[in-house]
């Protein structure tokens, strides 16, 4: 046929070989228009099958087919199974509570980030510790940083401070020394026992040379972004959007809150579009929380000394130029960008309720 190709005919004929399947293969002839439609569906997981194989199959039978015919549905079908048979809670993202993490974390047990492209852990931490009443001190390794950061984590390990050495992997030949020393705050009866309130922040990008002994002892946290447009949103919807303080009045506060979602749902699009490499993007860029914060500062500020219009250009600029565009340097990347900014933030997201962003019926502003 025109629409199946020999390969995946390859799979229909091997799966009538079983007993489940028998007689799959007649139905491609007697039903070809069916199976067509069925292939062409932009989500066959959820959409009957043809004939008498919706009856026939069980959840199991019917992903195998997925398998056979769209291979790429089969992630999204193993999703829907494991949902169906197990529950909804082992296929839903788990947000860090760092909070949790660092009440079971002891003075000696660092913590660690594991980091990925695009994720900034330095604000949800001082977050945390304004929460806390902590003092954090924030030092960034590189050359000549470990002669700054050793006194500093010797003095809050004294006075239960927290501290936090970042981009550790940029510093690899002095965690020798890092090693020794919580090596020296572990060992018993040792005159270096750190205070109960002391806790040591690390972040690192996977190394193969990175201590052994201190990832033993640490807790691991990854900091990768969530899969899928959806799990993006709850994430930053979790742990990143803050209610502004003092609360805002109408109409500016419904403003902010749909322009505070359709932020969300743009910074999402572009995390999950960096997935596909040069289909995403021509160049990588890392944007990150930060980026996103920024923005949710900006408008604020904007909707709030302009309540009576909305300075429409000013926050497209901003945003689309100014923030995420100032990592952009392809000019076709940059034109993306702006088409997403001008759909996202316009006068029709305030006005029209349910404003959809995207030709899909899950994504519109609630």
């Amino acid at each position: 046929t025109d629409w199946l190709s020999e390969p995946l005919w390859d799979n229909i004929t091997e799966l009538d070989k079983m007993e489940s399947f028998r007689g799959i293969v007649g139905s491609f002839e007697s039903s070809a228009k069916e199976w067509r439609k069925w292939f062409r569906t932009a989500e066959p997981e959820r959409a009957p099958l043809p004939g008498e194989w919706e009856s026939k199959c069980n959840p199991l039978q019917r992903m195998i087919i997925v398998r056979c015919l769209r291979p790429d549905r089969v992630v999204q079908a193993a999703t829907d199974f494991i949902r169906l048979n197990m529950g909804p809670v082992f296929v839903s993202p788990v947000a860090t509570h760092l909070g949790e993490l660092a009440d079971e974390a002891g003075p000696t047990s660092p913590l660690i980030f594991i980091l990925s492209p695009g994720v900034d852990p330095t604000i949800q931490l001082r977050d945390l510790a304004d929460q806390r009443a902590k003092t954090l001190d924030v030092v960034a390794l590189g050359r000549g940083q470990w002669a700054k950061a050793r006194p500093k984590l010797l003095e809050a390990a004294k006075v239960g401070n927290w501290i936090f050495l970042a981009n550790c992997h940029l510093d690899l030949r002095n965690m020798a020394a890092l090693e020794k020393i919580l090596e020296d705050m572990a060992s018993i009866g040792s005159q270096a026992k750190p205070h109960r309130d002391f806790r040591l922040w690390l972040s690192s990008t996977p190394q193969p040379n990175f201590p052994i002994s201190i990832l033993q002892a640490a807790t691991k946290i990854t900091t990768e972004p969530p899969r899928g447009i959806r799990a993006n949103l709850q994430r930053i919807y979790e742990a990143k959007l803050k209610e502004p303080v003092p609360a805002l009045v109408e109409p500016v506060n419904t403003r902010y809150r749909r322009l505070v979602f359709s932020l969300a749902f743009f910074h999402s699009v572009l995390l999950e579009r960096r997935k596909f490499l040069s289909l995403g993007f021509n160049i990588p860029y890392d944007f990150n929380d930060g980026d996103l914060d920024v923005c949710q500062l900006l408008l604020h500020k904007y909707l709030v000394a302009s309540p009576q219009q909305v300075p429409w250009d000013a926050i497209k600029y901003l945003i689309a130029e100014a923030n995420y565009g100032g990592r952009i340097t392809d000019s076709w990347d940059r034109r993306l960008v702006n088409v997403y900014v001008k759909s996202f933030f316009n006068e029709t997201v305030l006005s029209q309720d349910h404003y959809p962003l995207s030709a899909l019926p899950t994504y519109f502003i609630p």
